[in-house]
Formats: C-alpha cells, sequence, structure tokens
C-alpha cells in the first residue's frame, strides 16, 4: 500500500520508542570539491535510497563493533559519544532538533545503500560523468577506533521522499519532496 503525507503525519509517525529498521529514500544536494568555483554547483540532486536502524544507541552500536574487533585477550577501551551542542533530543521518538534552527533531523544507520540516482539539470548522469567533481570524506572511523565505520547519519526530515517500515507494507511519499 502507497500514501501521500506531508511533514506533520511523517513527524507523528515516527512518534516511537525503540529501534526500527526502514528504508528511506533522500534528496540531496551532493557535497562537492571547490564549492565556490564548480560548475555543478546547484545543478545536482542526489536521490538515494537506504536501509538501516533508527531509534538506536549510536555508542552501543560504536563498543559492540569494538567489542567484535577485539581477540579474546584484549581490554577494550571503551567509546563515549560526545554530546553535540546543537542537538536536542525529542521525547518519544527517534528523532532531533537543531535547537538554533528548529530543523528535525532523523538519526540512521545505514547498513545498505539500496539505490543511488544522480540527476544533474533533470537529466539522469552516471557516477562516472560527475565523480571528479564530488568531495570525497577522508578514509578511517574517526573517533570510533574500529576497524569497521559504524555507519551514522542525520538525515534532514525535509530531505525524505520516501520511508518504509513505520506501519506494516505502507510506503510513504512525502508531498513536495519528488526529484
Amino acid at each position: 500500500m502507497s500514501k501521500t503525507i506531508g511533514l506533520s503525519e511523517l513527524e507523528r509517525l515516527l512518534r516511537f520508542k525503540g529501534t526500527r529498521i526502514l528504508t528511506v529514500t533522500i534528496r540531496t544536494e551532493p557535497r562537492l570539491k571547490a564549492p565556490k568555483s564548480n560548475p555543478l554547483v546547484g545543478r545536482l540532486v542526489k536521490m538515494e535510497t537506504i536501509q538501516g536502524p533508527t531509534g538506536f544507541s549510536y555508542e552501543r552500536a560504536v563498543n559492540r563493533q569494538l567489542e567484535r574487533e577485539a581477540e579474546p585477550t584484549d581490554i577494550v577501551d571503551y567509546f563515549r559519544a560526545i554530546q553535540r551542542p546543537w542537538v536536542e533530543y525529542i521525547p518519544g521518538t527517534p528523532l532531533i532538533k537543531h535547537k538554533e534552527t528548529g530543523v528535525l533531523y532523523l538519526p540512521l544507520r545505514p547498513d545498505r545503500v539500496l539505490q543511488t540516482q544522480f540527476i544533474l539539470d533533470g537529466k539522469e548522469v552516471s557516477l562516472e560523468e560527475i565523480r571528479d567533481y564530488l568531495y570525497v570524506p577522508p578514509a578511517g572511523s574517526g573517533r570510533q577506533g574500529t576497524e569497521k565505520v559504524v555507519p551514522y547519519i542525520n538525515v534532514k526530515l525535509t530531505n525524505v521522499v520516501q520511508i518504509q517500515g513505520l506501519r506494516a507494507d505502507t510506503i510513504y511519499t512525502l508531498r513536495g519532496n519528488n526529484a
């Protein structure tokens, strides 16, 4: 079943406790190299469908990964997440809000990327055609101290195009967020 909803309805559907596996299609402008001189600025859109849990503890996920990677005789140096000063947690939901702007985000651990599509000036292009213009973040796990990175992203709620996993077999499409 498919249903078109607005942003306020999505916020209502995200009122739950615990962890849920979601499939989310998001529409963003990808980060580009040299944004002041990059000819793709404002012209390139990335549509990506990702799957992963929300409502989870990032700190626990990193510590479980550290334990998996440790030898039986190792003493694990546990990870402590830093409280981000801009984040306000919304009780009864996995959502977080930017304290100053009020923008809502859905924290997600993207375990699988199901589809990625790039659209330049309204036409689909391949990654190979635009690869040289895209920013590539440095490799590594940063503060996590893990060999395998535990991914974590905050999806701006206004970037959500479709979401699955909130109610039975319903696919929710957000009004006005299509490519």
